[in-house]
C-alpha cells in the first residue's frame, strides 16, 4: 500500500512540473476586485505565472480540505466519547434493573406457590355404608346435636344401675323388686 501511494506521489508531482514548464506565462490575478458599490475604484491585482497560481489554488484547496477533516474527525471523536458514556450508563441501568427483575421474579414464583397452596381442593367426604346414611336420615334413632346434647347423652345412661338409695331408707336393689 505504501509503495502505491509513493508512486501515485511521484507521479501526481512529475505531472505538477510538467504542467508548470508549459505555463510559464504571466497572468494578471486580481485577488480584490474592483466593487463599484462599496467604493474600492481599482482593482488589487498580482502577476505571476499560471503554473503558481494552480499551484496556489491546489495548496488552498488542500488545506481547507484538511481543515474540515480534521473538524469531523474531531467531531466523531467527541460523538464516540459520548456513545461509550451512554452505552457504560445504559449497561448499569441495564444491570440494576435485571437485579430488580430477578427480585421481583422470586417475589411471583412465591407469590404463586402460596397460591396454589391456597387454592388446593378439600378432600371429598368418604362415603359411608348405606346402614350410617340411613341411620342419619331417621329422626327417631339420630342423636341430638350440639355440645350440650352431647353431655346430656352421656348423662342419661340406658341401664338402672343395680342399687339406689332412698332417703332415709336402706339400699335396695330395683332389679328385684
Amino acid at each position: 500500500m505504501k509503495i502505491l501511494r509513493g508512486v501515485l506521489l511521484l507521479f501526481l508531482f512529475v505531472f505538477g512540473v510538467w504542467v508548470g514548464i508549459e505555463n510559464q506565462a504571466d497572468v494578471q490575478f486580481a485577488y480584490l476586485p474592483a466593487i463599484p458599490l462599496v467604493g474600492l475604484g481599482a482593482a488589487s491585482t498580482i502577476t505571476m505565472p499560471v503554473f503558481l497560481l494552480v499551484l496556489l489554488a491546489v495548496l488552498i484547496g488542500g488545506v481547507c480540505t484538511g481543515g474540515l477533516a480534521l473538524f469531523q474527525q474531531s467531531s466523531l471523536k467527541f460523538q464516540l466519547r459520548r456513545a461509550i458514556k451512554d452505552r457504560d450508563r445504559i449497561a448499569g441501568d441495564e444491570a440494576a434493573v435485571r437485579e430488580k427483575l430477578e427480585l421481583v421474579t422470586a417475589q411471583l414464583d412465591q407469590a404463586r406457590r402460596e397460591a396454589a397452596e391456597l387454592r388446593v381442593p378439600a378432600q371429598p367426604p368418604a362415603k359411608r355404608p348405606a346402614s350410617e346414611e340411613a341411620e342419619e336420615d331417621d329422626p327417631a334413632q339420630a342423636e341430638p346435636a350440639g355440645p350440650t346434647a352431647a353431655i346430656a347423652h352421656e348423662s342419661a345412661p340406658d341401664e338402672v344401675p343395680d342399687t339406689a338409695v332412698d332417703a332415709g331408707s336402706e339400699t335396695t336393689d330395683r332389679r328385684d323388686g
